[in-house]
């Protein structure tokens, strides 16, 4: 199966070197675990140094301070080359743990692909 990952916040430099968020390093080990059963991955992320066995696309691996402004400044197009690699990959499924936002609603009116959504936060957390 083919199954594009989304990380929770596109505000974080993901690298397998140091610690960094626990839902970070959840999409990461959930990455790892589904590509040893077979699955055929990809992972998305703004900047950061992922190994290749990934199979991540970054979006820009130069960024190295204030990420945050930079994805808060570049927002529309980190979506919209984000919506251009699904299409090149084609997934049969996509796993996110992407913080709730119009988003999903925008990415499911422009492929129909199935969203496996994973919430990490406080049980009867407003947000879910």
């Amino acid at each position: 199966m083919k199954i594009y990952l989304l990380p929770y916040t596109f505000k974080t430099y993901l690298s397998a070197d140091k610690i960094h968020s626990g839902i970070d390093m959840s999409i990461m080990q959930t990455a790892n675990a589904l590509r040893k059963r077979g699955h055929n991955i990809r992972l998305f992320y703004v900047a950061g140094n992922l190994p290749e066995h990934y199979n991540a696309f970054a979006y820009n691996d130069s960024i190295c301070s204030d990420l945050k402004e930079y994805v808060k400044r570049n927002r529309r197009d980190i979506y919209r080359v984000l919506v251009d690699d699904i299409k090149k990959f084609s997934p049969d499924i996509i796993f996110s743990c992407h913080e709730l936002s119009k988003f999903y609603q925008d990415l499911n009116q422009i492929l129909p692909i199935p969203i496996i959504y994973q919430t990490q936060s406080i049980p009867g957390f407003f947000a879910d």
